[in-house]
């Protein structure tokens, strides 16, 4: 009303208390259809759906959540209010999920549950003005996920490497190269970490973590096996080179409308700092809940 038109590109006018009453209200809609604490009950019951139908809800629908704030990037990026909204449900639904997903036996509950992780972070992305970010995201999450659904019925059969206790050393060793080897990906792969005020630092962060994560996998990167280590640091290195630039192209491509948050930065560090926390003392939580209520999840019988 205040725009005179019915065009979602019109309220990038709206100014005042009603530019964060309509972002906020977008932000909300947004996490409803994502499935974010506290909205989240609705996704977990639809595990009774047949499995067809659980792929296409995952790939499509719940992605609908970044598309919308990507469209509407000039309104929500205007309202603090809306952002931190944002933020907190995202940050949030990401400690949450993680934390359920871990402690579920059931293949399809875990998927459920990884959705609303991976849906957080997506947002996360587009709260702070990473919008070519959290397109290339549900992208990619629609179609893995979906094939991880479709494929749900035979993980059963595929059995899990036994993981490899992994040493103080190993350890330190794998969080320098993998830290080490986002650096040099970062820097020679033209992805900038200092756009969007900074905000796009977020990418590295949970490159490395992923990098990290795969080099202490079941195998794990030791000192022993040199060879096979070297090997894995150089391919995660390339892929994390491969990705930053291709990201980087895509958001040049992409041309969307160039939004950053006030204080982006600084949210963008306390996401990072309180997911990353989480995902390092995931173990402890998942066999903490095991513990207090019983569930015991059988080993090496599939992979997620």
């Amino acid at each position: 009303a205040d725009a005179g038109t019915i065009d979602a590109s019109g309220l990038a006018a709206v100014d005042g208390a009603r530019l964060h009453i309509a972002a906020t209200a977008v932000v909300v809609a947004a996490l409803v259809v994502c499935a974010q604490v506290p909205a989240h009950r609705w996704l977990p019951a639809t595990l009774a759906a047949p499995t067809p139908a659980s792929a296409l809800l995952h790939a499509g629908l719940v992605n609908a959540g970044g598309v919308i704030l990507v469209r509407t990037a000039p309104l929500v990026g205007r309202s603090s209010v809306a952002v931190v909204v944002g933020l907190v449900a995202a940050t949030a639904s990401m400690v949450v999920a993680v934390g359920i997903m871990r402690l579920r036996s059931e293949v399809k509950s875990s998927l459920v549950w990884s959705t609303v992780a991976q849906m957080g972070f997506m947002l996360t992305q587009a709260l702070v003005g990473l919008g070519a970010a959290a397109a290339a995201h549900l992208i990619a999450h629609g179609a893995y996920k979906s094939h991880l659904f479709l494929a749900s019925g035979s993980t059963i059969e595929h059995h899990r490497v036994p993981q490899r206790a992994t040493g103080t050393l190993d350890r330190w060793l794998a969080l320098v190269a993998g830290v080490g080897v986002v650096a040099v990906a970062t820097l020679s792969s033209g992805y900038d970490v200092t756009a969007h005020d900074g905000a796009a630092v977020l990418i590295p962060v949970f490159a490395a973590a992923t990098v990290v994560s795969v080099l202490v996998g079941p195998r794990g990167l030791t000192v022993r096996d040199g060879a096979r280590s070297a090997l894995t640091v150089v391919g995660l290195g390339v892929l994390s080179f491969v990705y930053l630039g291709a990201l980087w192209r895509f958001e040049k491509w992409l041309r969307l409308p160039d939004v950053t948050p006030s204080g982006a930065l600084a949210s963008v560090l306390v996401v990072a700092g309180i997911v990353l926390a989480a995902a390092v003392s995931y173990g402890r939580i998942a066999g903490a809940g095991r513990s207090l209520i019983g569930v015991q999840t059988p080993r090496g019988a599939y992979e997620v």
